[in-house]
């Protein structure tokens, strides 16, 4: 779908070079963490290209406006656009991060990514394939696939919209005998999570009572 732009950013891991200028299918960037180093601006567009696959955590700290959010999305045909990260020191597992306004995920795929080390509840918070943090407010993750995944989402981020996406759990433990898989975990209030489809986050082996997820 074309989204009216003040920019459009473009990567493909297969295709891109890091020394282009990312600002066309033809000049896209191949690492996904150029994105950081980005000034990214209300409105922005930033394409991930299908077919793609990145490795490793980014954090996106810029902020859009509630007519201008800025969007990561995809662009070009096959499976969407892959996001893995597992590191537990890199970002504490998460794929990618939003720690600003108004930003929107649609159409991204997430796979393999750590549970938290042995810990307490506190630890459990810093889990999940995309999380946002606390102060990111009304942003939105819809149309996305975690495939797979200990956690799927954390949001610690009012107005949120959490919606349409596709969630399958992994069966284990997420740090202690105390907590098994979680789909998505709510850290405040004023939160919409509508339309998802969440499955196997449950597990019996190990756990305190019995089974939890």
């Amino acid at each position: 779908n074309f989204i009216l732009s003040q920019n459009s950013y473009y990567f493909d891991s297969q295709n891109g070079k890091d020394s282009n200028d990312g600002i066309s299918e033809n000049s896209a960037w191949k690492s996904h963490d150029k994105v950081e180093s980005l000034n990214l601006q209300p409105g922005d567009v930033i394409y991930f290209k299908r077919g793609s696959a990145w490795v490793g955590g980014i954090q996106i700290d810029a902020s859009g406006t509630e007519d201008k959010p800025i969007v990561f999305t995809n662009y070009g045909s096959g499976e969407l656009p892959k996001f893995s990260n597992p590191n537990w020191s890199d970002n504490t597992g998460n794929a990618i991060r939003f720690n600003g306004d108004y930003l929107e995920a649609d159409g991204l795929y997430f796979h393999d990514v750590p549970p938290p080390p042995k810990g307490g509840f506190l630890t459990v918070w810093l889990a999940g394939a995309f999380r946002i943090l606390l102060g990111a407010d009304h942003c939105i993750i819809r149309n996305c696939y975690f495939d797979t995944v200990p956690k799927a989402i954390q949001s610690h981020g009012e107005y949120t919209l959490i919606t349409y996406n596709y969630l399958k759990g992994k069966q284990v433990l997420l740090g202690s005998q105390y907590w098994g898989p979680i789909g998505i975990q709510l850290g405040i209030g004023n939160q919409e999570i509508s339309y998802n489809i969440i499955k196997d986050f449950w597990v019996t082996e190990g756990h305190a009572w019995g089974g939890d997820g």
